[in-house]
This record gives C-alpha cells, sequence and structure tokens, in this order.
C-alpha cells in the first residue's frame, strides 16, 4: 500500500502533490545552472581585461544570472515556505575564453530547455510572465556568445 492509499488522499492531492514535487525539482535544477553560469561569466569578464567591449557583454550577462537567480531562489521559498539550499557549483577553470564561451553556449541551450518546462508547468500567472522574460534573456546570451565567440576567433587570426 502506498503512502497515498494509506493516508486516503483524494487523487486531485496526489496529482498536486507530484506537479509541486516537478516544480520544486525543476526549481532547483534551475539554481544549478543559474549558479555556476553566474561564476563561469565573472571569471570570463576577469579573463578579457583588455577588451571593454567583452567585458561589458559579460557584465550584461553577469547582471542578468544574478536577477534570474536571486527570483529563483525567493520564488522558491515563496512556494515551499523554505529557503533554496543547493550544493555549490563544481567549477573548473576553461583552458581558454573560447573553451568558456563554447561551453556556456551548450549550457544555454539546456537551461532554456528547463525554463521551458518550468513554464508549462504555470497556469498562465505572473509567474509565467516572468519566466518567458528569462526564456529571452537566456536567448538573448545565445546570441552574444555567439558574437564574444566570433570576436575571440577573429582576432586570434
Amino acid at each position: 500500500m502506498s503512502t497515498f492509499e494509506s493516508q486516503n488522499i483524494s487523487y486531485y492531492d496526489k496529482v498536486f502533490y507530484y506537479h509541486q514535487s516537478r516544480l520544486r525539482h525543476a526549481l532547483k535544477e534551475i539554481v544549478k545552472y543559474e549558479s555556476f553560469d553566474e561564476l563561469m561569466f565573472d571569471y570570463l569578464k576577469v579573463i578579457s581585461k583588455g577588451h571593454p567591449w567583452r567585458q561589458e557583454w559579460l557584465n550584461h550577462m553577469l547582471k542578468d544570472e544574478r536577477r534570474h537567480y536571486s527570483w529563483l531562489k525567493a520564488h522558491y521559498q515563496h512556494l515551499t515556505g523554505y529557503p533554496l539550499q543547493v550544493d555549490a557549483p563544481t567549477f573548473s577553470t576553461p583552458s581558454s575564453i573560447e573553451q568558456g564561451l563554447k561551453d556556456m553556449h551548450f549550457r544555454k541551450i539546456k537551461i532554456i530547455r528547463w525554463y521551458t518546462i518550468l513554464w508549462y508547468m504555470y497556469n498562465p500567472s505572473n509567474e509565467r510572465d516572468t519566466l518567458q522574460l528569462f526564456i529571452w534573456d537566456e536567448q538573448t546570451h545565445l546570441s552574444i556568445i555567439s558574437g564574444l565567440m566570433f570576436d575571440v576567433l577573429s582576432e586570434d587570426k
């Protein structure tokens, strides 16, 4: 006999519990990504000294990541009543700015998928609107990263 059956919980309560569990899991995964991305953008900004254009765009993305991270943590606490606890990300420095940008490009593709999953979990709401803005931010970051990669590669020639 499952926990739900022994407690005589209705079908709708089971669905709600399952949905909330998936929602909490998605929020935790996204916060892990945002936490790592914040570290990576900060690192890439530091190794881009002497390139004000790169630093400006990396700083722009860093600010976005901090805003996303902050909102997600606050939203998790609002939903659960508990602060979100995630393990500190394991950060290893990339071998070059090119490698760091390449890694971030693929990470952005993955986080857009996570945000989209989270977006679908919400009924129309203010949270859904905010998540849509975050998805647009991440898509913009993909374009910026591509521009930065082009700049880095053209400098090497």
